[in-house]
């Protein structure tokens, strides 16, 4: 569930990610994702990827109203994140959502898990290092989400916890920040989906 360094760009190895789901991609199994299989054009709510094609964002319209959701690569690197606040700063009235990988934790285990009883919050530092110029959860809260009022929501997952945070954003409203991971529980998380509405 991870991209690991031998997805990185430069690392020699053709990425499995990139071709599936970069901007471009290649692979038959995109059909049904970004691409209609009936036109062979790119769905109209895929509204693009960053320049290194691990993160991106689609438009969806619902009940009359635009909703984005933005999906940052791992520990976001600064080229994503300067390409994220572009992206945020040309939809400032766009509901928005981020995805992303490690962001919350719980500090009251060991290695990368939570005891369930633990601190709840930032991770304290990146989980992998695969670059210098990767970001930890609070960076990202400062760069992308406290500046801008349209997100209202981030979710995460990687630590195994489940629960929800509070935040305010600089226009002094409410950001709803989620950690959902189940796949520490028995049968890889059997097969627990969570659902919002």
């Amino acid at each position: 569930h991870d991209i690991g360094s031998r997805d990185e760009p430069g690392s020699g190895t053709p990425s499995d990610y990139l071709t599936r789901f970069g901007p471009n991609p290649t692979n038959p199994s995109s059909v049904g994702r970004w691409i209609n299989p009936t036109t062979s054009q790119t769905y109209d709510w895929y509204r693009g990827s960053s320049p290194r094609g691990y993160s991106s964002y689609q438009i969806v319209p619902i009940n009359g109203r635009e909703f984005m959701f933005l999906h940052l690569d791992h520990d976001c690197p600064d080229e994503d994140m300067a390409w994220a606040a572009s992206v945020l700063s040309a939809h400032p009235k766009t509901l928005t959502m981020i995805t992303t990988h490690n962001y919350l934790a719980e500090t009251g285990g060991t290695g990368i898990f939570g005891t369930g009883t633990g601190a709840r919050g930032y991770t304290a530092q990146a989980n992998v290092s695969i670059g210098p110029d990767r970001n930890r959860p609070q960076e990202i809260f400062n760069a992308l989400v406290k500046p801008f009022n349209q997100v209202y929501m981030v979710i995460c997952g990687h630590m195994f916890a489940i629960y929800n945070l509070e935040k305010i954003n600089d226009a002094g409203n409410p950001v709803h920040e989620v950690l959902c991971n189940y796949q520490s529980l028995p049968n890889g998380g059997n097969g627990f989906l969570r659902i919002m509405d």
